[in-house]
């Protein structure tokens, strides 16, 4: 590992590091990768719940939230970026009172690290959604004998995205 140098960080540089680490390790926390695991499960349903609480009581963002299937821009999923985020907000104030060290160089580069691969394993998976055709596969036949004008505004540019 590399030596570090001992300069003291600023109170600013120190907050943001703590809100940002706190941040990506709810938003990319590997618990929900595990999907049916027991632990990824419990972890899941404990989110959902606190989701809709916040935002029953706290965001107002819709009253019954649209879930997400496959795409982040639904109302459950802007809810759930004002969650994150508040608990980062919070947490970052709790590490302040509670942690007095003047820098943290050994945590930000391992933060870095971490951003590295979740960017990477985003980046390809994205990617490979592409390549072979799963996001926006090949219209069936019935799709294709469908007239324009009944088409979605929606289906009609994921269409024309991928075919043309």
């Amino acid at each position: 590992m590399t030596h570090f140098p001992s300069t003291p960080w600023p109170f600013w540089r120190k907050l943001l590091f703590r809100f940002v680490t706190i941040y990506f390790v709810l938003y990319a926390t590997p618990l929900s990768w595990m999907g049916a695991d027991t632990l990824g499960g419990y972890y899941a349903a404990a989110e959902k719940w606190l989701v809709e609480w916040c935002n029953a009581h706290i965001f107002h963002i819709k009253d019954v939230l649209v879930p997400t299937a496959g795409s982040g821009d639904t109302s459950y999923g802007y809810a759930q970026m004002c969650f994150v985020t508040l608990v980062a907000a919070v947490g970052t104030l709790v590490w302040s009172l509670i942690d007095r060290r003047s820098q943290h160089e050994k945590g930000y580069y391992w933060l870095l690290i971490g951003l590295r691969y979740y960017v990477a394993m985003v980046s390809f998976s994205y990617g490979i959604a592409k390549v072979f055709a799963l996001q926006m596969p090949f219209p069936s036949l019935s799709q294709l004998a469908t007239p324009i004008g009944d088409l979605s505004p929606m289906r009609l540019a994921w269409f024309y995205i991928r075919h043309f």
